[in-house]
């Protein structure tokens, strides 16, 4: 009985210790028995009203000093781990270990463990090569990340190109090319999925000879794997070259088991990433979006004031070179009554001036107006490679000149169901490299919710001009009828004396 007793009362000191370290420290001496009985009686949850919800969460815990959810580490990238969990990880660069198969096995578990906290897609990528170098011990790495364009084609972009040892993650990031989908070796891997191990390079049919002639660096043995995730679709592509030990400088089975033990970890943290990438990017949408709404609310008396903040938020936001917005004309709806243009060298203009003058040769209104007839969203990768519009074959030369990509999206009038305008997107800009390059889903989808506030904008301007009108023209009204309706002097005075 007395080991029964102790056991029990070790159960309970064990399990009123975890209790202490998990309640809510509370800043107030005092707590009224209600909210203890809410916080940490469950059961005292069923007399209270059904009416009313369970609390989940006690308001004190609000009150506790929390830390940063992200912190950086030491390249920049986003972590998870506070500096103190951060010291107890392995360096990235530490001296390769051949021994058993269980040390192996534990080596990779660690090197899983260093990259398991990393949210920045580059940085990750960096510190992948980093420990795939440990594992292989190649010359040099390349590892291309999966991507779709507006038709929903699969393409590679590389985020590190042709990373050699000892490089940093700022050298490593420069380079940035884009290889077609089933063309090339990293291209093949991908559309397969499978794995391959080129012992001579010149050898095999797919390989482009044209990337040493640009880099200036011989390829001879080949690693290449695909990179997957959990739903085994394939995010990526890694690329080992040139092998430094070994027979013939070639990579051995054990090469591939290790690539492929590590990429398939890999993948789903490179997933992640890509997730909070992603998740980042919705948070600045949805503050774009709120900022224009603030926009439309503070400025609604003049419709050019209004659409000059519109065009300046869009191109900010979305990295074009031009942006135009079409307004229909009422009386006429085959035609616009009026017409804004802004390029992105306009931004930092601060002048009030709104009436300026525009370059009608660079402004295209074919696609404004094709997109009015058919309200529906234009979408052109290439204009000059676009043979839909009869327009393109003829005069090519002279309308497309200023115009590679497009995207055109109609501005509607929610309650009549009518398009009130057209707003037309040109030349979407890299940010680093400042080529021009397509409009994908993404940028159709932002658009199409960026208009919908740009049409209350523009219909309550509208309106408030047409008041204003109505107005002025009662006050001419009253003031003519005011002066027909007055009598003279004289004939006042004939009044009266009679």
């Amino acid at each position: 009985t007395y080991i029964v007793f102790l056991f029990y009362r070790e159960m309970v000191n064990a399990w009123f210790a975890e209790r202490v370290h998990t309640i809510p420290v509370c800043k107030e001496g005092t707590k009224s028995q209600s909210e203890s009985c809410a916080c940490h009686q469950p059961a005292c949850a069923e007399n209270t009203n059904s009416g009313t919800p369970a609390r989940k969460i006690s308001a004190s815990e609000f009150d506790r000093p929390l830390r940063p959810i992200f912190v950086k580490d030491s390249v920049g990238a986003v972590s998870f781990l506070s500096d103190s969990e951060k010291k107890e990880q392995m360096p990235l660069q530490s001296p390769r270990i051949e021994t058993s198969a269980g040390d192996q096995c534990s080596r990779l578990l660690e090197l899983v463990k260093d990259i398991s906290s990393h949210l920045d897609v580059t940085a990750l990528c960096h510190k992948i090569f980093l420990h795939i170098h440990e594992l292989i011990a190649a010359d040099r790495y390349s590892l291309f990340l999966v991507c779709e364009d507006s038709s929903n084609e699969k393409f590679l972009v590389s985020r590190l190109f042709d990373v050699a040892e000892g490089s940093t993650l700022e050298e490593a990031s420069n380079n940035c090319i884009r290889l077609e989908w089933n063309k090339g070796i990293v291209g093949h891997v991908a559309a397969i999925g499978q794995p391959l191990n080129i012992k001579n390079a010149y050898e095999d049919p797919r390989f482009n000879a044209e990337v040493d002639q640009i880099t200036g660096y011989k390829t001879q043995s080949i690693l290449c794997m695909p990179i997957k995730n959990h739903r085994e679709e394939v995010v990526g592509v890694a690329q080992a070259i040139n092998k430094k030990s070994g027979i013939g400088g070639t990579f051995t089975e054990q090469d591939e088991k290790d690539f492929a033990a590590y990429l398939a970890f890999c993948g789903i943290v490179l997933h992640n990433a890509q997730l909070y990438e992603t998740s980042l990017l919705e948070n600045r949408r949805n503050q774009v979006l709120l900022d224009l709404a603030s926009l439309i609310f503070e400025e609604q008396q003049s419709l050019e004031v209004i659409l000059k903040k519109i065009a300046a938020t869009i191109i900010s936001f979305m990295q074009v070179q031009k942006c135009t917005i079409f307004i229909v004309d009422e009386d006429c709806t085959d035609s616009f009554s009026s017409v804004f243009h802004m390029e992105s060298e306009e931004l930092e203009d601060s002048s009030e001036n709104l009436k300026r003058d525009y370059d009608t040769n660079k402004i295209n209104y074919m696609y404004a107006q094709y997109v009015k007839n058919t309200m529906e969203p234009l979408n052109i990768p290439d204009v000059c490679k676009d043979r839909r519009f009869p327009w393109t074959n003829d005069n090519a030369e002279n309308v497309n000149q200023h115009i590679k990509s497009l995207l055109c999206t109609p501005i509607k009038n929610g309650k009549k169901n009518k398009v009130i305008g057209v707003c037309q997107l040109v030349n979407k800009m890299e940010e680093n490299s400042g080529k021009i390059k397509a409009f994908n889903r993404n940028d159709e989808q932002f658009l199409e919710a960026f208009v919908i506030f740009c049409g209350l904008g523009i219909q309550n301007t509208q309106m408030y001009e047409a008041v204003e009108r109505a107005m002025a023209k009662q006050m001419v009204t009253l003031e003519v009828l005011s002066y027909h309706a007055s009598a003279a002097e004289e004939e006042t005075r004939e009044l009266q004396v009679t």
